[in-house]
């Protein structure tokens, strides 16, 4: 019996040094050659279930690891790296581009194509295999973080384009996006009225020897984008769809109409005259649950049995989760490929259509909802504002901070394409 309370007595004596012994570790992942961050890298605890992602400026943290535990660093076109861990609170690794790339695909550069093994410069090829799953309404979205070097940072807002950098390019007075090509046509437009469905593959040309074509158009990168095309098979049709719900993860915490009260009450009496009778939530009144459709039909074969084609038709919505902001995208696009003389002689006919709406959220009304009074309604009767209410002085001029409501339903921002 003795032995046994002896056995416990180490146990509990042992078990609170065995929990101390797992640490935190906090780190940061950045490219060997241009040391700018790499978002998105795949950091795991080999043989065990702790694993994380670095974020936009390629930091990360690993919690509830021990000395002894092996670290795999690894990333898309890069060489992986092990690190073992031996009780380090900071880290730094550094990745170093892969070379053992593709060599039997033919890409597309400047206004031709050429097998990999025989294109010189740094190039990169990524098809619609390669391309991010999942509920995807923008072109930026296939390629975000599946390109080396390539750093694609979205803002969230429905209809807004991505800023893209390629290996880090930067500048405070030029310009600084990628020269985006499609289908051989140089585009200006950005690429929020490109149907994501519609693409093929992407051809990213990084250096100044892959992209001296394009001459000083090409000095941030090139980006060139094919699209699909028709098929000799039988006729097929597509149908996809998906629908999403978009919610708000966390509100800001602030005071609720209560707690102001009391806090006016006790650090500035005089001030109490200027409070209202609500409760309100100014958070809940400007953000929604908010949903975002997608339907795209293709309907693709071999037209009059010797024309490959292609139609489809896509109409994507996409509400925000702050009120006003929306944006609605309806495309059509056609592709017929006709070849003569056994293949000798080939035609590449193409036409698109798009139309876009985009509303912008006046996004200064977060800021507002989170600092405007919350015993104050939304609505006042003999406001001469709209209706709504506002922070007046004894001139009746506004002061302090604008109805958030206000802001976005009595400012329209609306962009069509």
């Amino acid at each position: 019996m003795k032995t046994i309370y002896k056995k416990l007595l180490l146990f509990v004596f042992l078990f609170p040094f065995a929990a101390l012994a797992q640490s935190t570790l906090d780190g940061k992942v950045v490219d060997k050659v241009s040391k700018q961050p790499i978002p998105g890298v795949n950091v795991v605890v080999q043989g065990a279930a702790n694993s994380t992602q670095t974020d936009f400026d390629g930091k990360f943290r690993l919690v509830k690891i021990k000395k002894g535990d092996k670290i795999l660093v690894s990333y898309i076109g890069y060489n992986s790296v092990t690190v073992p861990y031996t009780g380090q609170t900071e880290l730094t690794v550094s990745l170093e581009e892969s070379s053992n790339q593709l060599q039997e695909v033919v890409i597309q550069v400047g206004y031709g194509s050429v097998r990999k093994k025989d294109a010189t410069g740094s190039l990169e090829l990524i098809t619609s295999k390669d391309f991010n799953k999942g509920a995807i309404t923008s072109v930026d979205g296939l390629i975000n973080g599946r390109a080396s070097g390539v750093v694609v940072t979205s803002s969230g807002t429905p209809g807004n384009g991505a800023t893209i950098r390629i290996r880090g390019g930067s500048s405070l007075l030029a310009n600084n996006d990628p020269l985006i090509v499609i289908d051989g046509l140089p585009t200006d437009g950005g690429l929020t009225s490109v149907n994501p469905n519609d693409i093929e593959s992407f051809s990213i040309l990084k250096d100044a020897s892959s992209t001296a074509i394009y001459g000083n158009r090409g000095s941030n990168g090139v980006i060139l984008i094919t699209t699909k095309k028709g098929s000799k098979k039988e006729l097929e049709v597509n149908l996809n769809t998906f629908t999403s719900a978009n919610t708000l993860a966390k509100k800001i915490d602030v005071y609720s109409a209560d707690e102001f009260r009391s806090l006016i009450n006790s650090k500035f009496p005089t001030k109490v005259g200027l409070l209202g009778n609500a409760k309100t939530d100014w958070q809940e009144e400007i953000f929604e649950t908010s949903f975002t459709s997608d339907l795209n039909l293709s309907i693709l074969g071999n037209l009059f049995g010797k024309v490959p084609a292609r139609l489809t038709i896509g109409n994507t919505d996409n509400n925000g989760i702050l009120l006003t902001s929306e944006f609605k995208r309806t495309t059509g696009s056609f592709s017929l490929n006709p070849s003569f003389f056994d293949n000798h002689l080939k035609f590449n006919i193409t036409g698109t259509y798009s139309y876009t709406y985009k509303r912008d959220a006046d996004e200064g009304a977060i800021g507002s909802a989170i600092s405007y009074d919350p015993t104050q309604t939304v609505f006042d009767q003999n406001s001469i504002f709209a209706g709504y209410t506002e922070q007046i002085d004894s001139n009746g001029i506004p002061r302090g901070t604008s109805n958030p409501l206000a802001l976005l339903y009595e400012r329209r921002n609306i962009i069509l394409i």
